[in-house]
């Protein structure tokens, strides 16, 4: 029984801070708009090839994050995944000094959900084998 609530409070905390990373995510992304107001400008034709893949790396990490509500496990492996690689980019980009919080807060709900999704599967494996 103490490994279901080790369970829940894992699933529901990864997807606690999956709304709220993703949702500010989205919230950059749509008010930002595609318009050159502001200081950044996200007109695909703007954008240079590097700060092109980031953003894909992020907005992807961000939709995994939401997908994870259904496939705990895929969606939480393609978004720590895809956060590595942010910080991977960054790393040799030279620019982790300015972003490594974002590619943390990228994997972090990823993290959480792969724990749950393991303790899920130990839960139901030792369940089957009484």
């Amino acid at each position: 029984m103490r490994t279901n609530s080790w369970y829940l409070s894992l699933h529901w905390t990864a997807r606690f801070f999956a709304v709220l990373i993703a949702g500010f995510i989205f919230l950059f992304f749509f008010g930002e708009g595609a318009g050159p107001r502001g200081t950044y400008s996200l007109i695909p034709s703007n954008l240079s090839f590097r700060d092109g893949a980031l953003l894909a790396l992020v907005l992807g990490s961000a939709v995994a994050m939401l997908l994870a509500w259904f496939w705990e496990k895929w969606a939480g492996a393609v978004d720590v995944v895809l956060g590595a690689a942010f910080l991977m980019c960054c790393l040799i980009m030279q620019s982790m000094h300015r972003v490594w919080f974002l590619g943390a807060a990228l994997i972090l709900p990823g993290a959480l959900y792969l724990a749950a999704a393991c303790i899920h599967s130990q839960t139901r494996h030792a369940v089957g084998a009484h």
